[in-house]
């Protein structure tokens, strides 16, 4: 997943070379586009906490697939070794908190689809196709 957001990342950098006319211009389009896809990508805030206006940039953003397709890969059905303190009533408790709890934090878009393998599939399938757009568009 990683191998291909970084070729979409060079990818991206050389569409931005082919539209503008100086490097100056390219590098300061490139801070605004990274922002933007770290932004709706959903591990700043969460997909849920994103305004549900702006949760459509979510299918457009690259980093937003790979960070879906790591989180399934990392947390599905994992058992975490450490407690986190929750409160019980009146008094603190520890609580045993699961990779699958941990997902379900983070409220990602599309990990209710279909079966995890196939998400994932999905997700490294989308960030190659968006480095292959951006690479065919910096072509031409």
């Amino acid at each position: 997943m990683l191998i291909a957001l970084e070729f979409t990342g060079q990818a991206l950098g050389r569409l931005l070379c082919a539209l503008c006319r100086k490097q100056v211009t390219a590098n300061s389009m490139s801070s605004v586009v990274i922002l933007v896809f770290g932004t709706v990508g959903g591990f700043m805030p969460s997909y849920m906490a994103i305004p549900p206006i702006l949760r459509w940039l979510s299918w457009i953003t690259p980093c937003s697939f790979a960070f879906e397709g790591l989180m399934l890969n990392e947390f599905v059905n994992l058992e975490l070794d450490f407690n986190i303190m929750g409160a019980s009533g009146s008094e603190v408790t520890p609580i045993d908190i699961g990779g699958n709890v941990w997902l379900n934090v983070y409220s990602l878009p599309r990990s209710s689809f279909s079966d995890t393998t196939y998400i994932k599939l999905f997700d490294i399938i989308m960030v190659f196709a968006f480095a292959l757009v951006y690479d065919t568009l910096g072509k031409y």
